[in-house]
């Protein structure tokens, strides 16, 4: 993509010098700089005249790189006044590379999604199924379909989860009933009651758990009769424990939690999808954590959380994050402020580079909870902390959903 000045001021320049200037601040050579992120000098060259621009994924460690915020990063790179379009004409320019099935670039953007956030990825993953994916699922020559559908409903699901992390949960809603149709024409069953879970997910976001109910249902219904993978199956049930726990059916909840423990015990089949994603021990005890919060068994859920967060690896940013929220969340109801402020500040540093505004949303609900406890020095000081991270943290631009 080259750098266009529309308007005469040398905005190829700017950005040239800008960047440069960063990076020399920080007592980084190009050399040094390439050999942090991974990639050719030659690249670093390219981005400080302005003719390319840093990938989305590399951006979070190029701003840590420069100690930046990522909105002080996007500063540095689009001085010009075309930007955007630029980019996005570049994206629409060359389609990505097919991979033959879809799953190996579903894995890459899998990677990377805990550990940069949705916002970072949500744009690329819709150019891969725009450009990649959707010319292929009507092309007459091609014999059998079910795996482009099955390829089209993995992917737009992730995009569903992608717009989520993003705070477009409208968007998300529409991915994934999408998904659901794409799944239920490719005949992978397995998929089809995974999209139904996200969907579950969704409704119990939105503060709609008869709904959630309702999908965890249709989900199971689709199961039943042939073996079904494990990980489905145990998700579908813990989205029936949050649904129980919102009606505050404690004896419901606790069922639907026990047969997910069962279902978790199982050997994997061998035939198991590649498209769902993997739901855990780890991913069963963050949702139980969330219905014991719902019930008010906090010793219960402090103990979830603790495993919750004992199985997310530090480099899985995102999910171990929001198992640390829930912890801090159950903190305060107890009144351990000092440890609810410790974990919290932990959560703040790791997430700087983060694009979930999920995340941020959530630290930005403890604010009016704490704000009673502001007489406590420890209170205070997060709060303080918080604020200013707050203000520096990325926000995107707003979507139509």
């Amino acid at each position: 993509m080259m750098c266009v000045d529309v308007n005469g001021i040398g905005g190829c320049a700017m950005v040239r010098g800008r960047l440069a200037e960063r990076r020399k601040a920080v007592g980084l050579s190009q050399e040094g700089l390439a050999e942090s992120l991974g990639v050719d000098r030659s690249t670093i060259v390219r981005w400080e005249r302005g003719t390319a621009r840093p990938q989305p994924w590399l951006r979070p460690r190029l701003a840590s790189a420069l100690h930046v915020s990522i909105r002080e990063l996007a500063d540095l790179l689009d001085d010009t006044a075309d930007a955007a379009a630029s980019a996005e004409a570049a994206r629409q320019s060359t389609a990505p590379a097919w991979d033959g099935s879809g799953v190996q670039t579903m894995h890459r953007f899998r990677h990377a999604d805990p550990r940069l956030g949705g916002e970072f990825l949500y744009d690329d993953v819709l150019a891969y199924l725009r450009l990649a994916v959707a010319p292929r699922l009507f092309d007459v020559a091609d014999g059998d379909t079910a795996p482009l559908f099955a390829a089209a409903a993995g992917l737009t699901e992730m995009a569903g989860w992608m717009a989520y992390d993003s705070g477009l949960t409208v968007l998300a809603g529409r991915h994934f009933h999408r998904a659901f149709e794409f799944a239920r024409t490719s005949g992978n069953r397995d998929l089809g009651a995974h999209i139904l879970a996200s969907l579950s997910h969704l409704a119990h976001h939105d503060r709609q758990p008869t709904e959630g109910i309702r999908y965890a249902e249709r989900g199971l219904n689709l199961l039943r009769g042939e073996p079904a993978d494990a990980g489905v199956d145990a998700r579908l049930h813990a989205m029936l424990a949050r649904g129980h726990a919102a009606h505050r059916d404690a004896a419901q909840c606790d069922a639907s939690i026990d047969t997910a423990q069962r279902l978790l015990q199982q050997p994997l089949r061998a035939t198991t999808s590649p498209w769902p994603s993997m739901f855990d021990r780890g991913s069963l005890a963050i949702e139980k954590a969330r219905c014991y919060q719902q019930l008010g068994r906090l010793s219960r859920a402090r103990a979830a959380t603790a495993s919750a967060i004992a199985a997310r690896a530090p480099d899985r940013i995102r999910s171990r994050a929001f198992a640390q929220l829930t912890a801090v969340s159950t903190m305060i109801e107890e009144g351990s402020l000092d440890e609810a402020c410790a974990m919290a500040g932990e959560v703040v540093d790791v997430t700087r580079t983060l694009g979930s505004q999920l995340v941020l949303r959530q630290l930005e609900g403890l604010l009016p909870r704490l704000a009673p406890y502001a007489d406590n020095r420890d209170v205070a000081a997060f709060l303080d902390r918080l604020r200013g991270r707050l203000s520096q943290r990325h926000r995107p631009p707003e979507r139509s959903s």
